[in-house]
């Protein structure tokens, strides 16, 4: 169903690219499947780099993986790579991931292992001696899918880790737009591979 979802002229789509981490929504000139003409977005961008696009509303969003072909002042024509994904944005739903995360709380710096994001936080294990109390603000550095960001965070709450850690349970706080477009490309991308897994 979604290989055949074509976008009409006109239509919005946002565009997030991974690094530096960047947003804009850009109109479609023409979608043909899996070529996707879009008019140039004020981003800086090289061919060959691979990007997320997103489009539709919070309640019925759709994303998918694209690698930028062509860029000129006046277009870029894009080739998706995957299928496009639905997902519902409203429910901050879980999804699994790996990557690398470092916490920074009171000046001291501790290596982390990602467990899971959504669109309002994510969960990272860290050693039981290394566990900031719930209530306490910490920096989170995350790399997940080629994505890298800083984020500011809050622990809500910690439980029982895989092999011995302590999971930290962490609402994202006063989120920047470079923020919030690297959370909807991982949540996009997470959700990718997952629909892919099963």
């Amino acid at each position: 169903m979604s290989e055949r979802i074509r976008l009409p002229p006109g239509a919005a789509v946002l565009l997030v690219l991974p690094d530096p981490t960047a947003q804009a929504v850009a109109r479609v000139l023409e979608d043909d499947p899996p070529r996707l003409a879009i008019e140039a977005p004020p981003l800086d961008c090289r061919p060959q780099e691979t990007v997320t696009l997103m489009f539709g509303p919070r309640t019925g969003r759709y994303a998918c993986r694209a690698t930028v072909a062509e860029t000129s002042t006046a277009r870029w024509v894009l080739h998706r790579r995957t299928p496009w994904v639905r997902f519902d944005a409203r429910r901050s739903a879980r999804f699994p991931v790996r990557g690398t995360a470092q916490v920074v709380c009171e000046g001291r710096t501790v290596a982390a292992r990602p467990l899971d994001i959504s669109e309002g936080g994510c969960a990272v294990a860290v050693g039981p001696e290394a566990a900031p109390a719930p209530g306490k603000s910490i920096d989170l550095a995350l790399q997940l899918f080629g994505y890298a960001a800083h984020l500011r965070c809050t622990v809500v709450g910690t439980s029982p880790g895989p092999d011995g850690s302590v999971c930290l349970h962490l609402h994202f706080e006063n989120l920047a737009p470079h923020q919030r477009a690297f959370v909807r490309a991982v949540v996009a991308a997470a959700a990718e591979e997952l629909r892919a897994a099963s």
